[in-house]
């Protein structure tokens, strides 16, 4: 149990891209990219990503693990339809169950594998965003004990 609440803040930053480029846009009025900009729920370039923990509550004494926070560049791609692993990280194969990122809200639900890889763990995941910045909370319940993560994430400039 206490491998899954360390490693947990870290699946947040598991979404970071190795390459560290953004996307760039000519900024012409037919420029398709440009119009694709225009469209992404979140804009492309350097984010500030804070990941806290909480849990488990009940039997186990609740505990909150330090915040740990990152720095990743989003590039235009990761921006048009933005997945779960890029608001809460991820180091397993989930599945996504409901997944709807629209109107500035964040909901759905990700089957994961458990720590055992035999048992499916539901995933909540509920949040707000805009085009600089997104928060979004996500819990789950492992043995009867719920454990929540919180990821704050603020857009902090231009891709290096």
């Amino acid at each position: 149990m206490s491998r899954l609440l360390l490693s947990l803040p870290l699946l947040a930053l598991a979404a970071c891209n190795p390459s560290g480029t953004s996307a760039k846009t000519t900024g012409g009025a037919n420029d398709p990219q440009a119009e694709l900009l225009a469209g992404a729920p979140l804009a492309p370039g350097k984010w500030e990503v804070t990941a806290s923990l909480t849990g488990p509550p009940g039997g186990a004494p609740a505990r909150t693990e330090p915040p740990q926070t990152s720095t990743r560049c989003l590039e235009l791609k990761d921006t048009i339809a933005p997945t779960p692993e890029l608001f809460l990280g991820s180091g397993r194969a989930c599945k996504r169950d409901v997944w709807n990122v629209a109107g500035g809200n964040i909901n759905g639900v990700l089957i994961c594998p458990g720590m055992d890889d035999i048992r499916e763990v539901p995933t909540r995941i509920s949040g707000r965003y805009d085009r600089e910045s997104y928060n979004v909370q996500s819990e789950m319940s492992v043995f009867g004990m719920t454990i929540r993560q919180t990821v704050d994430a603020k857009r902090i400039g231009d891709c290096n």
